[in-house]
């Protein structure tokens, strides 16, 4: 896996939808069904240019768009351990399914979504403490397409592992919901 850090012009960031489209532009010849890559912007108010760390099973070239800038880029293999703590960062979609409808709803309130966080982990890693420490809500629009917005939450907090390998593949795959609009890469440390 690669880790990068790329710097897109604020005014793009205002749609979600056009951050994924501009970090499509660092895979050139890549198909439209392969997405190689989930990314995060980064909060920062009144600049410029907006932070986003992207993490990406190729890697990236040279953007051909001015609006995208390829600050850094590192090669990773993480390697975890069975009873392994880590402190961990999510921009999450936490949302439920209605059975009337088929429709996905955002769920509203903090224990709400910490228990969502624990099922999606639940196979990877216990979440030992966990606490909502930001939300946003997302407004984008696709081409053609009705507008939308997604209610994106940022949860932090204290995991075990308890399957290191599908902890791996959660961290490749990611959590939950939106990861076109910038959701679900999981950022782990050692606690």
């Amino acid at each position: 896996m690669f880790l990068s850090r790329l710097k897109i012009d604020a005014a793009a960031t205002v749609n979600p939808y056009e951050v994924h489209r501009l970090l499509w532009s660092v895979f050139p010849g890549m198909p439209d069904a392969s997405r190689p890559y989930l990314f995060r912007v980064m909060p920062q108010r009144h600049a410029a240019q907006r932070d986003v760390l992207m993490q990406s099973t190729l890697r990236p070239s040279a953007p051909a768009d001015p609006r995208v800038a390829l600050v850094q880029c590192q090669e990773f293999s993480p390697r975890f351990t069975a009873g392994q703590r880590l402190l961990f960062d999510v921009r999450a979609n936490p949302v439920k399914r209605m059975a009337s409808t088929g429709d996905r709803v955002p769920l509203i309130r903090d224990d709400e979504r910490l228990r969502w966080l624990k099922r999606q982990l639940d196979a990877a890693a216990e979440v030992e403490s966990g606490e909502v420490v930001g939300s946003e809500r997302l407004y984008f629009r696709k081409p053609g397409k009705r507008p939308g917005k997604i209610e994106a939450v940022t949860i932090s907090g204290l995991l075990r592992v308890k399957d290191p390998a599908c902890l791996l593949d959660a961290c490749g795959e990611g959590i939950g919901p939106a990861k076109s609009f910038g959701c679900g890469l999981l950022l782990l440390r050692k606690a």
